[in-house]
């Protein structure tokens, strides 16, 4: 029964993966789903392998494991398919006295947007986006690098457009960015 227990936390983990914190180290964001995938996927597969070399004596306590392992893996595939849809940037340039913008952008068909964040001098985890934008044709106008990045004292105006000759508009420019305080 160990390993449909470490399965169900296995399942457990991948469905909290998007809730667990999001931490910018310089230009490097360490995605949370990363580390939740990867317990979902081993810790399943861990639980088999122990269970495969205990004895059971019915056949349906490894039925129950196959099933709590199948969803696990299910599971596992979901939070990828959110997770990797996502891409992550910091744009330059940082603001005065180190205030940092993070971009979540998510492109999937012809939908797009991003959630915005700042990240004040020394902060490491990302707290809620100040801001959002949406994006026509599933331009990623980060990634694609269409911005500009102002600083006005402790306000970022973060300026997006697109390079398609016919134009992916930017449904909604993000708000002005207010760097928070220490």
């Amino acid at each position: 029964m160990g390993a449909v227990l470490g399965a169900a936390l296995a399942v457990g983990l991948a469905l909290v993966g998007e809730r667990l914190p999001t931490v910018v180290l310089g230009s490097w964001v360490l995605r949370p789903e990363v580390p939740a995938l990867t317990l979902a996927v081993l810790v399943p597969v861990a639980s088999a392998v122990a269970s495969a070399l205990a004895p059971l004596r019915s056949w349906v306590p490894r039925a129950l494991l196959a099933v709590v392992v199948a969803v696990a893996w299910a599971s596992a595939g979901w939070v990828a398919f959110l997770g990797w849809a996502a891409c992550w940037s910091v744009p330059e340039p940082a603001g005065p006295g180190g205030c940092r913008v993070v971009v979540k952008e998510i492109s999937f068909l012809l939908l797009g947007g991003g959630d915005v964040f700042v990240l004040a001098p020394g902060q490491r985890v990302l707290d809620d986006p100040q801001t959002t934008y949406g994006a026509d044709d599933g331009y990623p106008p980060i990634a694609a690098g269409t911005y500009s990045l102002r600083w006005e004292g402790d306000t970022a105006r973060l300026r997006l457009w697109s390079a398609y000759p016919q134009g992916a508009p930017i449904t909604d420019q993000p708000d002005p960015l207010t760097c928070p305080g220490p």
